[in-house]
């Protein structure tokens, strides 16, 4: 069975996720290597932490708002008392980030908050040890959420809507292609049109790429004593609840609040909690100050949970600073933080894999926020109804940015939250460690044997067709290219620059055409591709062009064919014999089952050199992709242009020719034809006749009208007319114009190469450099 999202990772963002999806009608199954709830990630204990006067940045105080909605939503479906109302106390030097965020986001929203002095908080809660210089704040809205009753509540309500949950299936392997994704656990393997990855702190390994030196996972430890006895409980702070905080059964008014504390500025120790969890009980914790931990070498279950004697002692002596004293130890318990570098949440694209989103990165406060950030990352899901609108108050969807700009301490948190919707900070493009780090992870040259080595077929179909899309939504700034004509009437230095949002990518490609190069020996087509970081400016990377240029090229054919080829095509056509044939052949066995492939060349040494290699190839030779799994693939020489197109399915042309090649006359039913070669207003290798009788297609209209000989000619001469050209590739992969509407037609794409093309092939490149073969396993 075929899935429309699969959640790997179950706990309170991958729960809530899975539900969400379902509510919005997707058929959805969740995969876990545990059995959530359970106490190895960090959606277990007792109890979490939710407030509105967010210290961190005021602009989160919205989502809390929204996500408390969330969670009464929860509640009324589960009948599971899931949030407590307890009120809480922020203690701190009032130029602390605890208390100056806190006021500041309360003024910013108007939240009903009391500041206090040392001697009212010691009035309010006697027993409570103040010292000198530090200041409190009071929430009364803020509370306690039952993590582990949260992701059960969840699961249950995404089962109820038909969401399959799959325990003990540990992610050893996934993959993306244009049309899906494909999973593969240690007992079967899973096929989607999207792949949600929510694995807590393996989400780093398991996204790979960039993701597993960005995420940080940092062992916690939280603590439970009882209470001591003294002037504390002599007040009668602590009201009694149900010993299960999972199970809360009625509201309960305590009153002793949570209480979060932080040191005075500057200090190392960092801020720390405490949650009263009724019976006499006191849940510690320090916020952040663990030890790393290397998921990529752990799998879920394995982590170390023992506590030693020393972290008891000094959570102890935490406690008996603020309390004077604590009674008995109860119990203590492990937990993962998931860091981001900014501490932000990580919810958007994956920057390498278009049908793969990315959900965690909670830096120890993204609880509360489950029910927003499920919606965040189902907004992006294709399809499904509308759960949560955007335009009452709910959340704004990720944004599409896959850079990686800078977000070093140095920058402010405020320009980690930019009032443009159109650049959330919940994206990936948000975090990175800083642009030196960046430089030294990025090559700064690419040369033509490591893109060789690691540019593969697949990637760059992804990225042609990516680049199609994008075009034709208008995601693309592109102009039409420029060409510099030298003077000695033949040469031309040709600058092709773009920006795409996805991913993101700033550059352009220099190319110099210097036809008299062939009679040297030396190419004729010379490019190098300059990338830039889309936020900054900053050079990123130079990366040589030939091959990026032949095969990006190629899979544009290729991808028009697979779109308007018919299923069952196996007979080829190239004419032409040079670097372009090569990276068809390629491109174009990868997307139809070709048995007989017919070239035809000018030159005789061009068309020998190229059925050499093609045999070799086909073999399976040192270079080949096809490992000899296509011997049965019948090479045929052409004599004449003529001979080689009668009988195709599939023709492209690939040459400099600037008189027509290929006359309408010749053209069969059910024919299609990729027109590569020519690229100027005066040059085609199709004839007239051959475009009035084909169904036109392009890779975008403006720079198709502007610069192809094939439409240009004949709109001038009045032969057609520019209702001719039916689309641009882009519009027919969106639906949005039809492709083939019947066996006998004859289909043409024009293909003059887009800048966006280029960048979005380089992009995925510099992107997987450095990656191993092998997905690491979850």
């Amino acid at each position: 069975m075929s899935w429309d999202v699969v959640v790997v990772g179950l706990g309170i963002l991958g729960a809530t996720a899975l539900r969400e999806l379902a509510i919005r009608g997707h058929r959805v199954v969740g995969v876990d290597a545990l059995e959530p709830p359970h106490p190895h990630g960090s959606s277990h204990g007792t109890s979490r932490i939710i407030r509105d006067a967010y210290f961190e940045h005021p602009l989160y105080v919205p989502l809390v708002q929204r996500a408390r909605a969330g969670w009464r939503e929860l509640e009324e479906e589960s009948g599971a008392r899931l949030l407590l109302q307890t009120g809480l106390l922020l203690l701190g030097h009032p130029q602390g980030q605890v208390i100056r965020g806190s006021l500041r986001s309360a003024e910013t929203h108007h939240l009903p908050v009391e500041r206090l002095t040392p001697e009212e908080v010691l009035s309010r809660w006697p027993g409570l040890q103040v010292p000198e210089g530090i200041t409190g704040v009071f929430e009364t809205t803020a509370g306690v959420l039952a993590p582990e009753a949260a992701v059960a509540a969840a699961l249950a309500g995404a089962r109820r809507r038909g969401a399959r949950v799959l325990t003990g299936e540990q992610v050893v392997h996934w993959s993306s292609h244009p049309t899906g994704v494909r999973i593969r656990t240690r007992h079967r393997e899973l096929r989607a049109r999207t792949l949600i990855l929510a694995a807590g702190s393996w989400l780093g390994p398991l996204a790979g790429g960039r993701w597993p030196g960005l995420l940080r996972a940092e062992r916690q430890v939280t603590f439970r004593f009882r209470e001591a006895g003294t002037g504390l409980a002599a007040s009668g702070a602590l009201d009694p609840l149900p010993p299960d905080t999972a199970s809360l059964a009625t509201p309960r008014t305590r009153p002793l609040p949570v209480i979060l504390w932080e040191p005075e500025p500057g200090s190392s120790t960092p801020a720390a909690y405490l949650i009263p969890e009724g019976e006499g009980i006191l849940k510690l914790a320090r916020h952040h100050g663990g030890v790393d931990v290397d998921t990529a070498r752990r799998a879920p279950g394995t982590l170390d949970r023992e506590i030693s004697r020393d972290e008891w002692t000094e959570m102890r002596r935490t406690g008996e600073a603020l309390l004077g004293g604590l009674g008995p130890e109860v119990d203590a318990t492990t937990c993962l933080y998931t860091n981001t570098p900014d501490g932000h949440f990580l919810v958007g694209p994956h920057p390498d894999h278009a049908r793969v989103l990315l959900l965690g990165g909670g830096s120890g406060h993204a609880f509360k926020f489950a029910p927003v950030l499920a919606a965040r990352v189902a907004d992006l899901v294709p399809g499904g109804l509308d759960h949560w609108s955007s335009e009452d108050g709910g959340p704004r969807r990720a944004s599409l940015d896959h850079g990686i700009p800078e977000a070093g301490p140095e920058r402010s948190v405020a320009h980690l939250w930019p009032e443009d919707p159109g650049d959330d900070p919940f994206s990936p493009g948000r975090f990175a460690t800083s642009s030196r780090e960046r430089v030294r992870a990025t090559p700064p040259f690419l040369d033509d044997a490591t893109i060789r080595e690691r540019l593969t077929v697949e990637m760059a179909l992804e990225a042609g067709e990516e680049a199609f899309r994008a075009v034709s939504r208008g995601e693309v700034l592109q102009p039409v290219r420029t060409h510099l004509h030298l003077p000695d009437g033949r040469s031309q230095f040709i600058v092709m620059p773009g920006h795409l949002g996805r991913p993101a990518a700033l550059g352009t490609k220099l190319i110099t055409l210097f036809p008299g190069n062939r009679e040297a020996g030396l190419p004729s087509h010379l490019s190098l591709i300059v990338l830039f970081d889309p936020e900054t400016g900053a050079l990123r990377t130079l990366l040589d062009g030939a091959r990026i240029t032949a095969l990006r090229t190629a899979a544009a054919s290729a991808v028009a064919t697979r779109t308007l080829a018919l299923p069952e095509a196996s007979e080829l056509t190239l004419l032409g014999a040079g670097v372009q044939a090569r990276s068809h052949l390629e491109a174009i066995l990868a997307v139809r089952p070709i048995r007989r492939v017919r070239v035809w060349s000018r030159t005789t040494e061009r068309l020998d050199a190229f059925l050499e290699w093609a045999r070799g190839y086909l073999a399976g030779a040192p270079g080949g992709e096809s490992a000899g799994r296509r011997r049965d693939i019948v090479l045929e020489a052409a004599p004449d242009p003529r001979s080689a197109v009668k009988g195709a399915h599939i023709i492209c042309t690939l040459t400099a020719s600037p008189a027509p090649l290929v006359k309408g006359e010749w053209l069969e039913p059910g024919m299609h034809l990729n027109a590569v070669g020519s690229h100027t207003p005066d040059a085609r290798e199709l004839d007239t006749e051959a475009v009035i009788r084909s169904q036109c297609y392009v890779d975008q209209r403006a720079a198709a009208l502007a610069e192809a000989g094939e439409f240009r000619i004949p709109l001038d001469r009045g032969e057609i007319t520019e209702a001719h050209l039916l689309g641009e590739m882009g519009e027919v992969l969106e639906g949005t114009v039809p492709g083939r509407q019947e066996t006998g037609d004859i289909t043409l794409f024009k293909s003059l190469g887009l800048a966006a093309q280029d960048l979005a092939t380089a992009a995925r490149l510099v992107a997987q450099v450095g990656r191993p073969v092998e997905e690491p396993p979850l």
